[in-house]
């Protein structure tokens, strides 16, 4: 009879943010730890990330080099003044005879080190220097999961034929994730993401062009800009050689295949690519940052909205970050969720081995304390993208009162009791083992 294979003998499926946090702190604990991934290398992984003050919190909890790594491929704001804003909230479309104007600060949102933000691609082979060579495997997409009982693990099943067994698995999968649906089942409703009603289009102005249209300490540094039925954001990018503009469009559908497509793409369908007669309206700063784009792409935001998940695991099979709740990114919260999944699930694993629990019991302890926060975020998110397009009923197209409850949507997610978590966490361990 073989032998019995540790519950402790941990897959990682997918190598993103929070599968290399997981897999950085669970190595510092002791655990065995393989990651698969499906993209060949690091350097193909697209999109970018915001840091807030949750997310670097998580970060240097699960270790301060993490947080140190992480940050070598961050940008900050550029100006010296300027390190703690996270977004000046800007008028976009003054309403005729308002009393606010085209570009006007409605809020210079604040926080402790600011707003940063960089290339995953750049983030990851970062993260990586923590990480050892040989526990990777590139090239591997997941096509199907079998628990084969808790003696003999979970059996892996990869698009090119090759098989591993582990103990446990973690699915840090991303929104398309086969590990959830796993868990859910194939057939679930909340085994796929759903197209949310938006999409973005974004691209870079190299710095020197987008300081000659705008000035040096405007595009130095984090802007939104407000106006009916979307909104605009611009910040610097690698270090100040660039600025990334994102606009985000109301679309009742999304007609392509795949969820992101670039504009040359676009063109050689002969589909639309000019979207700027939406923006016609808007202030002159909006329609000269869309028009001064390069290498722009349009990017489908799919979030768990519709369908949220009823739980986050099952037996010794649990997911965390997009895999579970994916949201939109108008809060930038989704990496700070998934890093705060990370910390706290390497924290009850290392609780449930201490006193000897099955993984199964710290899974669910994990869907207890993880689950109303995150899925409260998609919540939240959707509803900031409501609020920035001035299409919330609660405040409208008043500016004053979108500028009086910016705060307060992003204090909650800011705010992470970590502490309180780990003890509603632990105990719950507790209780079900000893």
């Amino acid at each position: 009879m073989a032998p019995a294979v540790d519950q402790y003998d941990i897959a990682i499926v997918g190598c993103g943010i929070g599968g290399v946090c997981l897999a950085v702190g669970l190595l510092k604990s002791g655990f065995k730890v393989t990651i698969y991934e499906s993209i060949s290398a690091i350097s193909q992984a697209t999109g970018g990330i915001t840091l807030a003050p949750n997310a670097r919190r998580a970060l240097r909890l699960i270790g301060p080099d993490l947080g140190d790594a992480v940050g070598r491929a961050m940008t900050n704001n550029l100006t010296p003044d300027d390190q703690d804003l996270f977004f000046n909230y800007r008028v976009g479309c003054a309403k005729p005879g308002g009393k606010h104007q085209n570009d006007d600060v409605i809020l210079a949102h604040r926080c402790a080190e600011g707003q940063s933000t960089g290339a995953r691609s750049d983030i990851l082979t970062q993260m990586y220097t923590l990480v050892p060579d040989n526990i990777t495997h590139f090239g591997k997409r997941l096509v199907h999961i079998e628990d084969l009982g808790s003696e003999r693990g979970i059996r892996l099943v990869f698009r090119d034929g090759s098989e591993a067994v582990h103990g446990t698995v973690i699915g840090c999968d991303g929104i398309r994730s086969t590990v959830r649906k796993h868990i859910l089942g194939w057939d679930h409703p909340a085994s796929n993401a759903s197209y949310s009603g938006k999409f973005i289009h974004r691209g870079i102005i190299p710095m020197e062009i987008a300081e000659k249209e705008f000035g040096k300490d405007r595009c130095a540094n984090s802007n939104i800009y407000l106006g009916p039925g979307g909104h605009l954001l611009h910040f610097p990018v690698n270090r100040g050689m660039g600025v990334v503009v994102a606009v985000y469009h109301a679309s009742q559908e999304w007609t392509y295949d795949q969820w992101t497509i670039t504009t040359e793409e676009l063109a050689n369908q002969k589909q639309q690519v000019d979207f700027s007669d939406k923006y016609k309206n808007w202030s002159p700063t909006v329609r000269s940052l869309y028009s001064n784009m390069k290498a722009s792409n349009l990017w489908a935001l799919f979030d768990t909205y519709d369908h949220p998940a009823p739980t986050f695991y099952k037996g010794r099979c649990v997911m965390i970050g997009d895999a579970a709740h994916a949201s939109t990114p108008a809060l930038g919260a989704g990496s700070g969720m998934a890093m705060e999944d990370a910390y706290i699930m390497v924290e009850l694993f290392k609780y449930a081995r201490e006193i000897g629990a099955d993984v199964a019991t710290a899974n669910r302890a994990f869907d207890q304390v993880r689950r109303p926060r995150t899925q409260l975020c998609v919540e939240a998110s959707r509803e900031a993208g409501k609020t920035w397009a001035l299409q919330h009923g609660g405040c409208g197209d008043d500016l004053d009162k979108v500028a009086s409850e910016i705060p307060d949507r992003y204090n909650w997610v800011w705010d992470w009791n970590d502490k309180q978590e780990l003890l509603y966490g632990k105990r719950f361990i507790s209780a079900d083992t000893l």
